[in-house]
């Protein structure tokens, strides 16, 4: 059976960010990707789903997807079934997490542990139920109405978007708005900060005390919708640049942003 593509573009954002505005940060800033992806893609047309089970946003912090406690490994099959079930539904499902680590020492254990641990239980949940059971007198599998091929063209619509070494490497590229931003509220406490980022992009990616600035996470939304430098981003070729690249990898979402 062949996948198609709706009118809308629906992606299941999943975000290991418990804040009330993560929902809305992740979705403005995979706006922004899909316009580099598909430069005319009307942005109207994304109709962002929020994560709103309390167990499964628990399950969406990456520790738990490698953790050998069995409460973790239940939440995590979980959000993995959920998963599976947005994927069958003709959806696209986006999962942030930070790398946690510098890009520079890249891949960190969240990165393979999504490769290593979330996606084989997606992959697992994508399986039909058997048809019918194995005869203890015939050798050959049961019979399955999903392809190995299907599944995994499903399984590609499980975007990762992961920033390194957190989300605030993508929003503080925002830099004429941060700058904005801490001279109204700030008093210009970081301003000096704000433009050596200016003057070299690529740095945010390898910075690890970036919540020490003013703004902290206070402003997360408005760094990304307001004029968001998203090609400036995208040209410092680090985890922004790597993201872009994963979503562009997917022929289904290439497929339904050029139905715009």
């Amino acid at each position: 059976m062949s996948w198609t593509a709706g009118p809308d573009l629906v992606v299941r954002v999943v975000t290991e960010d418990g804040s009330e505005d993560a929902h809305d940060t992740v979705s403005q800033l995979l706006r922004h990707m899909l316009k580099l992806v598909e430069p005319g893609f009307a942005t109207n047309r994304l109709k962002p789903l929020r994560q709103e089970d309390k167990e499964e946003r628990q399950a969406a912090q990456p520790h738990r997807w490698h953790s050998k406690d069995s409460r973790d490994r239940n939440l995590v099959k979980r959000l993995a079934r959920t998963i599976a079930t947005d994927l069958l539904a003709n959806r696209f499902v986006a999962v942030h997490a930070d790398g946690d680590v510098r890009w520079s020492d890249r891949p960190g254990v969240n990165e393979r542990s999504f490769q290593e641990h979330l996606v084989p239980l997606v992959r697992s949940a994508l399986r039909p139920a058997r048809e019918r059971p194995r005869s203890p007198r015939r050798d050959e599998p049961p019979e399955s109405t999903r392809s190995e091929a299907e599944i995994a063209r499903h399984l590609a619509r499980s975007l990762l978007m992961m920033p390194y070494y957190t989300i605030e490497a993508w929003l503080y590229q925002n830099t004429e708005v941060a700058l904005r931003l801490c001279h109204e509220k700030y008093q210009g406490k970081d301003a000096e900060r704000i433009r050596d980022w200016q003057q070299d992009r690529a740095r945010l990616d390898d910075e690890i005390e970036e919540l020490g600035i003013c703004l902290a996470k206070k402003h997360n939304v408005e760094l990304a919708s307001s004029a968001y430098p998203a090609r400036e981003v995208y040209e410092v070729r680090a985890s922004f640049h790597a993201t872009v690249e994963r979503l562009r990898g997917c022929a289904d979402l290439c497929a339904a942003l050029a139905q715009s």
